[in-house]
């Protein structure tokens, strides 16, 4: 006698396919039973959409799942980039630095009724850029050389970093400008001369 299946129904939430604004709001490390690639240790992300209510009227939350891999690319390495957060593919991360940061998520139900997925994660830009830097930016009256967001040892390390969080050139110039009588010691005079060339100062 034959064993009839029928589909599930009704548990996927239903999102259009497009880019969203999400927010990280949780991490967590998970073990799978099965996965086709050998890849059992998984990090779940915790991601709510900008302005998109579920059934019951709460914000949406999906949980997209990564492999615990981190080097170059590794999704969770892409991810990061995409939230912003400054790390290196060589140097351990903690992966709850991701949380309360903003990305763009393109999302997509590959078949109708199926589960909503993030395909494709990049970073904010416009005006949500811009806030969401302005949140991590250095307190007022702190010198971006040495504060605990940017700590670096060089000019060329700052700069670095601070293009790496989203500054613009201009932006970056800006910033050196404010911070440059209060540039630390551990500057070297070749790099204060150099900053102040390219500074016009």
């Amino acid at each position: 006698m034959s064993t009839i299946i029928e589909p599930s129904k009704g548990t996927a939430p239903q999102i259009d396919d497009g880019l969203y604004t999400v927010t990280c709001t949780g991490i967590r490390s998970m073990t799978v039973d099965n996965d086709a690639f050998g890849n059992f240790e998984k990090i779940e992300l915790a991601l709510q959409i900008q302005g998109v209510l579920d059934e019951n009227g709460d914000a949406m939350t999906l949980d997209p799942r990564v492999n615990r891999k981190w080097n170059e690319r590794a999704t969770l390495y892409k991810y990061a980039v995409a939230f912003g957060v400054v790390a290196s593919p060589s140097e351990p991360f903690d992966a709850e630095d991701l949380i309360g940061k903003k990305a763009q998520a393109l999302i997509e139900t590959p078949t109708e009724g199926g589960w909503p997925r993030v395909t494709k994660m990049t970073a904010l830009k416009g005006k949500q850029a811009t806030a969401q830097k302005a949140q991590e930016a250095p307190s007022e009256g702190a010198t971006p050389f040495d504060t605990d967001d940017v700590v670096v040892d060089s000019l060329d390390a700052w700069t670095a970093k601070l293009r790496s969080i989203g500054y613009t050139p201009v932006e970056i110039r800006d910033h050196a400008l404010a911070a440059y009588d209060r540039a630390p010691a551990d500057l070297t005079a070749i790099e204060r001369e150099e900053l102040a060339k390219s500074l016009g100062v």
